[in-house]
């Protein structure tokens, strides 16, 4: 811990991590968008992640870590359109836009990685799971300080979701071996950027420290 400003200030794993004041988030691992061309291969980015998340998920809930799942919800169950012209113009460019809606099993979070009694489940239609969902208001009735961001993608919804929720007073830290998007290239830029601003951890300095 350091004092800024005469403000203390979260800094070492251990602090960051806390399982008292510690939630995992999950973003957007849903079955129309891991497994959208058929089950996703395990030697992908987004493949690899699958199993890290799992062991990640199993320990916090072991050291009872608040689990949370947000998943994207591109229209409702009539298939309107949840989204507006500018969340919108980002897939002005492509033939086929991805459109989950509620209540079909493509917007569910993977078996792999299925939400437990007790998880807090949040539908997002914005890249950040903060806009226009309860999460801030159920985090801070749990009296979170940190938030552990993992997922897809992570130069869009993880590393939105991250900016957003240090905008709204969490210490974000993001897992870089959780989180996955569709490059090697556009996955390190993403988390370089991220790395200047807050916390960038491995999963496994997260479990060394829930262990101790």
């Amino acid at each position: 811990m350091r004092i800024i400003n005469g403000i203390e200030v979260l800094t070492t794993t251990n602090e960051l991590v806390n399982p008292a004041h510690t939630a995992v988030l999950v973003i957007d691992m849903q079955n129309g968008i891991v497994h959208r061309n058929g089950p996703c291969p395990a030697d992908t980015l987004l493949g690899q992640i699958i199993p890290r998340l799992g062991r990640l998920l199993a320990a916090a809930r072991e050291a009872r870590v608040l689990v949370t799942y947000a998943e994207f919800m591109h229209a409702d169950a009539r298939g309107a359109s949840l989204l507006d012209g500018p969340n919108l113009f980002c897939h002005r460019n492509k033939e086929n836009v991805m459109s989950l809606a509620e209540d079909q099993q493509e917007a569910l979070t993977i078996a792999e990685l299925a939400p437990q009694p007790g998880d807090l489940v949040i539908r997002k239609n914005r890249a950040s799971a903060f806009s226009y969902t309860p999460l801030d208001a159920y985090l801070k009735a749990r009296r979170i300080k940190s938030v552990l961001i993992t997922g897809t993608s992570t130069r869009g919804c993880v590393l939105m979701t991250a900016v957003d929720a240090q905008m709204h007073g969490y210490y974000p830290v993001v897992l870089r071996d959780c989180v996955a998007t569709g490059s090697p290239q556009a996955q390190e830029g993403a988390l370089a950027w991220m790395e200047s601003e807050m916390a960038v951890l491995n999963s496994n300095e997260v479990l060394s420290a829930w262990n101790t």
